[in-house]
């Protein structure tokens, strides 16, 4: 049935009134998985696979960046300026991104059935992922908090004043003077 409008609507030969079809089909389908599986159920089920498929796409999108940042000096190669080709290269790498986290979600919540909803909610009515609870555990267990047995290491570093330019200035001049002596005292021991 649905397969049918699909293709009804791609006969459609108006651009608007097939974008405006196609929308109706899709509030239809929304409004149809909306009753099959509950609305609350459903916004649940959106933000589990929203944060799914945006770490698992961020991972990639992080990796893509790399790839690009080690390549970018080959442009200048081909006579082209790096830093452009970086921004415009980094760009369309973002909105490929934004489209397949779009594309991925909208194909996931449109495909999956009650019998493969399950929704996990935590204690404060919440739904996590994986990432959110880490992220709750090290906020709960502190920034700076020693944990674990591990012993405070800050006595490791130690914090060394920056001489500021008139001292250091001072101190390049001090080591001249001393070299130039030293020759002095040198050619003076030679006659």
């Amino acid at each position: 049935m649905i397969s049918e409008k699909i293709e009804k609507i791609g006969k459609e030969k108006k651009d608007r009134l097939r974008y405006e079809k196609a929308l109706e089909l899709a509030e239809e389908a929304y409004a149809d998985k909306e009753r099959e599986i509950g609305a609350d159920d459903l916004r649940g089920v959106e933000r589990e696979v929203y944060m799914a498929v945006l770490d698992t796409l961020w991972m990639q999108h992080l990796e893509n960046m790399q790839h690009l940042r080690e390549g970018i000096h080959w442009r200048s190669v081909g006579q082209r300026d790096p830093l452009v080709e970086y921004r415009s290269e980094s760009q369309k790498l973002f909105e490929s991104l934004q489209a397949n986290l779009r594309d991925e979600v909208l194909a996931t919540i449109f495909n999956i059935h009650k019998a493969d909803a399950t929704v996990r909610q935590s204690q404060h009515d919440e739904y996590d992922t994986e990432l959110t609870r880490l992220a709750e555990n090290a906020v709960e267990r502190g920034v700076n908090e020693i944990g674990s047995g591990e012993e405070n290491r800050d006595d490791d570093f130690s914090v060394k004043k920056s001489k500021t330019s008139a001292e250091s200035n001072r101190a390049k001049n001090q080591a001249r003077k001393k070299k130039k002596a030293q020759r002095q005292n040198r050619k003076k021991n030679r006659k």
